[in-house]
């Protein structure tokens, strides 16, 4: 018999999570979440509970290829990270209002479990933020962008440079107080990382690294071959090869590992930065409106929310007569709080190939430090 606990989860005094399951099952929800436990008290935001005993009412009826299904009383999503089976109940309409999800045992990771804590963030008055943070010489800096668009790599090269970590992956603002709270998520680190930037080597166990380079092996080597190889049938089959194994090139480090860090950090900023990967070999970093940032920020975030709204979506077909508030505002909640936490914010965009030695970012992004951002704010 499992000893079930309740354990609370506190990101920046805004949203309490709850979790009520086992150790294994709450540890694995602290690793999702990386933010600081604490005991249970007071009414969550969000409750996450392990029930062995739950089960459909009746026939469920699937939405996809086992992804989601329903009965005639809940929804419910079956796959969780890596494609895992999974039993895992959302009622919809209380996102963003006391929500309780409840899971079968065992899971690797709580499917929509970030997200949902984002739009609960956002319905509490945080802003969230596909980015990263770091502390440098005084200064707070939010780096932010599209998904691979180096947000890591800033992060790595500052860091080695003698910045703090505050947090990578999402990030969320508190407007009225001018700061931003890091969550340590674990970071994903590629074997490119590990042959342009070699401090993190050793980080990475041994049996991963080798890994990881066998994997990343099959598209080096295609993107060697001639043309007419490439362009053939057999090169393009080949291509299709590589690019599947490279995808699989990574491993996980924790922030500890990697950072020193094991707590969620609030920090003041002052800069947000765009990162975007060019086709050129040039660094470059000019000053940009932060209300550009902004607006293209918005897209962002809204573009790593989607899996939450796919299911809504399914939700709405299951159920079509249920809503969920904050799901049906979140264009334009999302909108006016992103402008809200940056537009008054001192904006760069910083420019960079895909694979570089990190410390040309951290060259660039001295030049951010080396400007007053009150001053700026007032150009």
């Amino acid at each position: 018999m499992v000893e079930m606990q309740a354990t609370d989860f506190d990101l920046a005094g805004f949203v309490r999570v709850r979790v009520i399951g086992g150790q294994s099952d709450t540890d694995a929800v602290a690793r999702q979440l990386g933010l600081p436990r604490s005991t249970a008290s007071g009414d969550p935001d969000v409750t996450v509970v392990f029930d062995p005993t739950m089960e459909p009412s009746g026939p469920l009826r699937f939405l996809g290829y086992e992804d989601a299904a329903y009965d005639d009383e809940d929804f419910f999503v079956l796959r969780a990270k890596s494609k895992a089976r999974a039993l895992v109940r959302i009622p919809f309409g209380d996102v963003g209002r006391n929500v309780t999800v409840t899971c079968h045992p065992g899971l690797p990771a709580v499917p929509l479990l970030i997200p949902l804590l984002a739009v609960t963030a956002l319905n509490r008055g945080l802003v969230p933020l596909h980015a990263g943070a770091l502390s440098w010489n005084g200064s707070g800096i939010v780096v932010t962008g599209w998904s691979k668009g180096g947000k890591t790599e800033t992060l790595l090269a500052a860091t080695e440079a003698g910045a703090r970590y505050v947090g990578d992956e999402w990030c969320y603002i508190d407007p009225g107080a001018g700061r931003v709270v890091g969550i340590p998520e674990p970071v994903t680190l590629w074997a490119w990382h590990l042959r342009r930037f070699p401090p993190v080597r050793g980080v990475v166990p041994l049996g991963d690294r080798a890994r990881m380079a066998l994997l990343d092996g099959p598209d080096r080597l295609e993107r060697r071959l001639p043309g007419v190889v490439q362009r053939s049938s057999v090169g393009r089959m080949f291509r299709r090869v590589a690019y599947q194994l490279r995808l699989r090139a990574n491993a996980w480090v924790s922030p500890t590992t990697l950072f020193g860090v094991t707590d969620a950090a609030s920090v003041p900023f002052e800069h947000v930065v765009l990162v975007t990967s060019v086709s050129v070999d040039d660094v470059t970093i000019q000053p940009t409106a932060a209300s550009d940032i902004a607006a293209r920020m918005a897209h962002s975030v809204r573009y790593e929310l989607e899996p939450l709204m796919r299911a809504y979506e399914m939700y709405r077909f299951a159920f079509p007569d249920r809503r969920s508030e904050a799901l049906d505002r979140l264009d334009r909640d999302l909108d006016v709080a992103i402008h809200e936490g940056l537009d008054q914010r001192v904006g760069w965009t910083l420019q960079h190939p895909y694979e570089l030695d990190l410390r040309r970012l951290a060259d660039a992004l001295r030049e951010v430090l080396s400007h007053d951002p009150v001053q700026d704010l007032k150009l």
